[in-house]
């Protein structure tokens, strides 16, 4: 009868813990700190290897990691586009500039 006793406080222990990291990572999921909810998560799952909620959002803190990645590389991608406009436009007008010369 102990042992069940014991064996039940245990689990109480071990679900309080699991709440708590969960409550920990959605809140940093709601945060937008996609890596450190996912590695939250991540200790969820090495508690309760079939939490389903853990594993969900797990796949999408990897979703929204590349989505933001990708945001950076469009801005990247596009300081480079107007810096490449810029310079067209700089030569366009010496090519002007050289023609009333020549």
């Amino acid at each position: 009868m102990q042992q069940l006793l014991d064996d039940l406080a245990k689990n109480n222990k071990n679900k309080a813990e699991i709440d708590a990291l969960i409550a920990k990572a959605d809140a940093l999921f709601d945060g937008t700190k996609w890596s450190d909810a996912k590695a939250t998560y991540e200790s969820v799952l090495k508690k309760d290897a079939s939490n389903a909620h853990a594993v969900n959002q797990i796949a999408l803190c990897d979703l929204k990691m590349k989505e933001d990645r990708n945001l950076e590389i469009e801005k990247e991608y596009k300081k480079i586009i107007a810096k490449m406009i810029n310079t067209n436009r700089i030569v366009c007008q010496l090519i002007l500039l050289m023609k009333r010369f020549f």
